[in-house]
């Protein structure tokens, strides 16, 4: 795109009505009476709390009619009105994936949360972000919509006197009266595998065990009234290699299943916790060395094939007999803390109002964050609790942007400051050492939707660009063609810079499918605006596969380049540029957008014009 010149851009005026300035919003202080405290300040937390989306715009609130205020939801929940509907057999019953789904409309909403089910009628008109919102879980387990917009929340405190009961897998056997809970139900065995140690094997200088077989245990956990079994799913295939000073365990998932992984320091017995996440599932690894092991591990993702790599330093350089054991179990809702403790290790300025900040958890525990995913700070503001999403960006923009040999556990972020911006001005003005909270990561991006792309279009403004960068080198680096699909259109306006910079890796490193090109249009308001421009140019001059291009809605008289606004010419020459005279065709091409909402979509809006279908596009709304 850079050896083409873009059509004459014509400026329009950006809409402005709906707009909120990027700044957080200060939350209103409170009195609760003291035998409510705890349930109102969790229920604050919903109601006050100020949020955003990963590319640090806030979202939008539902205004309250009055008499709807969160003290008058604790009033009424203390009245003694029956808010579940079920009378005395409130919190008793079982609920059935079938009968919750009858439950659906606004008259009568439940919602199930983590295997419990709620009334939620009485509280549609008290939830904060209207009753739209909520009632997209409605009728279903909404446990993975709720986990999305804000899993830091107790909804038990808040929603304790509409419990009905629990959820339950469909039984079509199952009759009014197996419809209450019992505690005398005998206990359901659930699987725990556990994989035995491998033989000594003869190559000293690299040792991999043969295939282990798999011993069973069956052992019992608390019954939740589920009167047949429950297919599970399977357990990640283990493995591991050692070399004299290393042992390395590997786990296979499956491929681009974007996997978030946590690892825990060995306790005093030498048992190390590995948590996986993957495809809404989570699976506890239980490893206990027979030898002592260094701390930390080096952690390895394919997010290609799925294979995660743990290579674990040894105290003394020795051939070990055999690895030890591994406990292996799949685990429906771990408990987990949902605000996590960071410090901060390392703080670069970018630019006049951008720096980069490097955390590190403050328990030694390793946790990676899954590509296109974002967290949450949280951060007290005069005394007021607010918050803001960001999305990580690779720790190598520290030196030179490139792929990762290993995968970073620390949490990298770029952020703009914003004058009016609480939580932006909060964490940049953080030290060395300083500790913040954050949250586990969060978002729907789903990384196998680009399984059979090869031509990539990014639209990027401003930090919108940092989702995009851990694909850029991925796709770069893919070695095979095969099939269609392997151009990628990026679009980032204004601060949607942050959440491609994770994705550009990604897609420039991919190798299985190799990427064709990747244009990047990353639109600011002036040059000064542009983050990590030499980085860009440089990896263009690696790669002629990555075509960037930037354009300014503000340009100084010395600006030589593209000017304007995102419009249909400017798109209709990326897609131009990104086909030229190959036999590939506008429906090839994948297009990512990231930016401001009025940015999004007016870029979604221009891209249907040109008929390039929702399974084209992915736009990062936070």
């Amino acid at each position: 795109m850079n050896n083409q010149k873009l059509p004459s851009l014509k400026t329009f005026k950006t809409p402005t009505s709906g707009m909120k300035s990027p700044g957080s919003s200060k939350i209103q202080k409170t009195i609760v009476p003291p035998v409510l405290h705890e349930v109102g300040k969790l229920a604050a937390g919903v109601a006050a709390v100020n949020t955003g989306s990963a590319t640090g715009n806030p979202r939008n609130k539902c205004a309250l009619q009055p008499g709807h205020s969160l003290m008058d939801w604790i009033r009424l929940g203390s009245s003694g009105k029956d808010l579940t509907g079920v009378g005395n057999r409130a919190g008793r019953l079982t609920v059935t994936l079938k009968q919750l789904e009858e439950h659906d409309k606004e008259n009568d909403a439940w919602l199930a949360i983590r295997g419990k089910v709620y009334n939620i009628t009485y509280y549609l008109p008290f939830h904060p972000g209207g009753p739209e919102e909520i009632m997209k879980g409605a009728g279903k387990d909404a446990t993975s919509l709720f986990d999305q917009i804000h899993p830091w929340v107790n909804y038990d405190q808040i929603l304790n006197k509409c419990l009905i009961g629990k959820l339950v897998l469909n039984d079509s056997d199952l009759t009014i009266e197996d419809l209450f809970v019992s505690s005398n139900k005998p206990k359901t065995p659930t699987r725990d595998q556990q994989t035995p140690n491998s033989p000594l094997a003869k190559d000293s200088s690299d040792i991999q065990s043969n295939n282990n077989q798999v011993l069973k245990e069956v052992q019992t956990q608390e019954q939740q009234q589920q009167t047949n079994s429950v297919t599970q799913p399977p357990l990640p295939r283990f493995d591991w290699i050692q070399k004299m000073d290393s042992i390395t365990t590997i786990f296979y998932t499956k491929s681009l299943s974007n996997p978030q992984i946590e690892i825990n320091p060995p306790n005093q017995e030498n048992i190390i916790n590995i948590f996986m996440q993957f495809d809404g599932k989570h699976f506890v690894n239980e490893l206990k060395f027979s030898k002592s092991i260094q701390w930390p591990c080096q952690t390895k993702i394919n997010y290609e094939t799925g294979k995660i790599e743990l290579i674990f330093k040894k105290i003394e350089s020795q051939i070990w007999e055999n690895y030890g054991t591994l406990r292996q179990r799949y685990e429906e809702q771990p408990v987990m803390d949902l605000k996590l403790k960071y410090s901060v290790i390392n703080k670069v300025q970018v630019n006049q109002n951008t720096c980069l900040l490097e955390l590190e958890r403050v328990d030694s525990t390793k946790l990676t964050v899954p590509l296109g995913k974002h967290i949450r700070i949280f951060g007290k503001v005069k005394g007021e609790e607010m918050s803001r999403s960001y999305t990580p960006v690779p720790n190598s923009l520290f030196s030179k942007y490139k792929p990762q040999v290993y995968t970073s556990d620390n949490i990298c972020l770029m952020i703009k400051s914003y004058p009016n911006g609480n939580i932006s001005r909060f964490i940049c003005g953080k030290n060395k050492y300083d500790v913040v909270e954050l949250s586990r990561p969060l978002g729907t991006f789903n990384l196998a939707d680009l399984e059979h792309r090869e031509l990539f279009l990014m639209l990027a403004g401003g930090t919108g660009l940092t989702p995009m960068l851990g694909l850029l080198s991925f796709l770069l680096e893919r070695r095979v063609n095969l099939e269609h699909r392997e151009l990628f259109l990026m679009l980032a306006g204004g601060t949607g810079l942050t959440p491609m910079l994770g994705l550009l890796s990604f897609l420039l490193e991919r190798r299985v499918k190799k990427c064709q090109k990747v244009s990047l249009l990353f639109f600011n308001r002036t040059e000064e605006d542009i983050l990590l421009r030499n980085q860009f140019d440089t990896l263009q001059k690696e790669d002629s596969r990555f075509q960037p291009a930037y354009i300014l809605s503000q340009p100084s008289p010395k600006w030589k380049g593209f000017k304007g606004h995102i419009t249909s010419e400017i798109l209709q020459d990326a897609f131009a540029n990104l086909i030229g005279d190959s036999c590939y065709t506008r429906k090839d091409v994948y297009v990512l957008v990231c930016g401001p909402t009025v940015f999004t979509n007016l870029a979604q809006s221009l891209l249907k014009e040109l008929e390039v279908s929702d399974e084209q596009m992915y736009l990062f709304l936070g």
